[in-house]
């Protein structure tokens, strides 16, 4: 079951990189489509911030410190930093997930409001990442011209 968590998180991070690839102009990236209120570059650096801190900090035990404000306020990294930050992602969720002992295990506190197993909070993680990635298809769409 832990290889199909990674598996998942992967598939999404992967359809992410090729999502922000497909934009033909790269300033679209931070541009908001209609009336959302985040654009894909932000909402990138969101799941980033969100992996990062949920399984590096929390279950790899990295020290990765979040800051969330800036995963919404940044307007200007570039599109090859934005993946190559998803590839240090992918790689953190594949050194990290297969190696969890028992995921009927406790999260670990102070990371949620609420208490769960690992294994209900790597279902919420994967929940976000698949509706975020929804948006950024939605908002890649409004913009670029190639097919994902």
């Amino acid at each position: 079951m832990k290889n199909d968590f990674s598996s998942f998180f992967y598939q999404y991070l992967d359809q992410i990189s090729k999502e922000i690839n497909s934009y033909d102009h790269e300033e679209d990236i931070w541009k908001n489509v209609g009336e959302t209120k985040n654009s894909a570059g932000n909402l990138t650096l969101h799941i980033l911030g969100n992996l990062n801190h949920f399984v590096g900090a929390a279950l790899a035990s990295n020290g990765y410190v979040r800051d969330r404000e800036a995963e919404f306020a940044d307007k200007d990294v570039p599109r090859a930093k934005l993946l190559e930050e998803i590839e240090h992602v992918k790689a953190l969720i594949v050194k990290t997930l297969p190696h969890l002992n028992n995921l009927s295990d406790s999260y670990p506190e102070g990371y949620w409001n609420d208490s769960g197993s690992i294994h209900f909070q790597l279902l919420r993680l994967l929940s976000h990442l698949a509706y975020h990635t929804g948006q950024i298809n939605y908002h890649r769409r409004g913009f670029a011209s190639k097919d994902v």
